[in-house]
C-alpha cells in the first residue's frame, strides 16, 4: 500500500516480487526464464485439454484452423471452455504464485495461496475486459 492512494510506476518484475513478498527481483526474472520450460501437459490428469495455442500461433497456423482444432477437443462435452493463463511464477517457499488468466474477453491476475495442499484465491491484484 502506498501512502495517499499516490499511483506509481513499477516494472513487472518488481511488480509481481512485492506481491508474492520476495525481495529480489532477479528470483522473478530467472523464474520466468524457466518457465519457458514448464510442461503444463500434467494438466491432463486432472480433467484437462492442454492446448498449445502459443505454439501453433509461432507455426503460423491459420486462425480458423486453431479455432477448428479447439472444437474438435470439446466435441461431445457439455464443458466449452478456452481458457489461456501464464505459467505460475512462484514465491521462494512456494506457498504462493501470481498468475494472469484470460477467459473470453476478460482476465484476472491473481495471488494463489497454498493451504493444505490445495491452491486458493488469496488476492485479485487487477481484472480487466478486452475490447474489440
Amino acid at each position: 500500500t502506498y501512502p495517499n492512494d499516490t499511483l506509481i510506476q513499477v516494472s513487472y518484475n518488481k511488480f509481481i516480487s512485492e506481491n508474492l513478498n520476495i525481495k529480489d527481483t532477479t528470483y522473478v526474472i530467472r523464474q520466468r526464464k524457466e518457465n519457458l520450460k514448464l510442461n503444463l501437459n500434467q494438466l491432463s490428469k486432472y480433467g484437462f485439454n492442454v492446448f498449445d495455442l502459443k505454439g501453433y500461433a509461432e507455426r503460423n497456423v491459420p486462425y480458423n484452423s486453431i479455432l477448428e482444432m479447439i472444437d474438435s477437443l470439446n466435441q461431445g462435452t457439455e464443458n466449452y471452455n478456452l481458457v489461456k493463463f501464464t505459467k505460475p511464477i512462484f514465491n521462494k517457499n512456494k506457498s504462493l504464485a501470481y498468475i494472469r488468466i484470460l477467459h473470453g474477453s476478460d482476465g484476472k491476475s491473481l495471488i494463489l495461496e497454498k493451504n493444505n495442499g490445495k491452491w486458493r484465491k488469496k488476492i485479485e491484484l487487477e481484472s480487466w475486459i478486452e475490447c474489440w
